[in-house]
């Protein structure tokens, strides 16, 4: 059976679905090879700020390395309570120096979505009909305007500087 629920389709399963499914489930002992565990361990990262390894996929490595060093010769820890301690600090300041390109990954993501979003509504108004056929608008030369611009945002709400910002943007359909 299928429902509609906010434009989506959705399956409801009957009770011997679910039982099945539960069942397959059982049946998993999850992923078996290393390559396997190291994605799998990754498959919540939105932020890296609570993961084990401060570092995301995708920063350097050799970066990180030169900070940890340089931050670790300024703490001089001795002994174990302190080099526990630095090791934290560490990794909570690398982690922190994330915040700022996460927050303008989500303003100029959200910056862009809201002129695509404009911009398809501006042309609709223009045909007034969903599907966009600009030759058939009151003026087909600003219909195309609007719909070159819709292009335009959404190619950059997709761009690789912005990646960080979606990984904490739910968008709603």
């Amino acid at each position: 059976m299928i429902a509609w629920n906010r434009g989506e389709q959705k399956a409801i399963s009957t009770a011997k679905q679910a039982e099945a499914r539960r069942n397959n489930g059982k049946l998993s002992n999850g992923p078996v090879t290393v390559e396997g565990k190291a994605t799998s361990s990754r498959n919540a990262v939105k932020s890296g700020f609570f993961s084990r390894d401060p570092l995301l996929p995708g920063e350097d490595a050799t970066a990180f390395t030169a900070f940890r060093d340089g931050a670790l010769t300024e703490l001089c820890p001795v002994g174990f309570v302190e080099n526990e301690l630095a090791a934290r600090i560490v990794s909570a300041a690398w982690r922190l120096r994330r915040v700022p390109a996460v927050e303008a990954g989500i303003i100029e993501w959200q910056m862009w979505a809201g002129l695509a979003k404009t911009s398809r509504k501006q042309a609709v108004e223009l045909i007034h009909e969903s599907l966009i056929d600009c030759e058939e608008a009151e003026d087909p030369e600003e219909c195309r305007e609007y719909v070159e611009r819709e292009a335009e945002a959404f190619a950059r709400m997709a761009s690789p500087e912005l990646a960080l910002g979606r990984a904490f943007i739910r968008p709603v359909a």
